[in-house]
């Protein structure tokens, strides 16, 4: 019976080396496919994955990473067009900037929370074109997260908000699209943010003061659309684009 159950452990810790292998590969083949084209730093990076839900819909036990291209960030209250994408997405989400360059893992939340220097709403917009059908998580890795564009809006005072307490509300053409409280992702905000800056980390990248961290979409995501998007946070912030055919 102790032989079975040391052969059952061994059997098990092979398969998590191998499933561990397998993300380090399709990181690895991230860096090499998307992030090799970069000739500037990238304009910030993802968190994808970040809900229970879409962990369980994409065969996933953890949350996965992205980096935005150079030129990923557009203007507040501006405009682009849908001939941009294959297969368009909206979500709304948060958006972090840090006070200075971090180039070595941070610990715990308290000492994130001492590095952080805003939070600002933010619409993102993926391209789940860049995904081959039926994508799983690795493959949604390989594909860097379909990161494409997004863009930030008005920063609040961090203060003594709880920062998974606020209501987003995100609106196409002043019909109410989606909604949900910012700690909707699994962990909260902060784990969100710790665990992307950590795992970016881990990839070799040093965090810069200008690049924008977003930690997942809150309210599900949505199909793009031309007319306006307009999202609001708290009622005190708001972040805006518009889509052209």
């Amino acid at each position: 019976m102790k032989s079975h159950l040391l052969l059952l452990a061994a059997l098990l810790l092979s398969v998590g080396a191998v499933a561990e292998d397998n993300w380090a590969a399709a990181y690895a083949e991230q860096n090499a496919v998307f992030v090799a084209r970069y000739t500037h730093a990238p304009a910030g990076f993802k968190a994808g994955l970040t809900s229970r839900a879409a962990q369980q819909r994409f065969g996933s036990d953890r949350p996965v990473y992205g980096s935005f291209a150079p030129a990923a960030q557009l203007p507040n209250a501006g405009s682009l067009s849908l001939r941009e994408f294959s297969r368009g997405m909206v979500e709304l989400e948060l958006a972090f900037q840090l006070r200075r360059e971090i180039h070595a893992p941070l610990a715990d939340v308290a000492e994130l929370r001492r590095e952080v220097a805003r939070v600002a709403l933010a619409i993102e917009l993926p391209d789940l074109g860049q995904l081959p059908a039926g994508a799983d998580a690795l493959q949604i890795v390989r594909s860097n997260v379909a990161a494409r564009y997004f863009v930030v809006g008005d920063s609040v005072a961090l203060d003594d908000r709880d920062i998974d307490q606020l209501a987003m509300r995100l609106f196409h053409r002043d019909a109410l699209l989606a909604e949900g409280r910012s700690g909707e992702l699994e962990g909260g905000q902060w784990q969100a943010l710790l665990a992307l800056i950590n795992q970016r980390l881990a990839m070799g990248w040093r965090l810069s003061a200008e690049q924008w961290l977003l930690t997942g979409a809150i309210g599900g995501m949505r199909p793009l659309q031309a007319g306006e998007y307009r999202g609001e946070l708290g009622g005190t912030a708001g972040v805006s684009l518009r889509l052209e055919h």
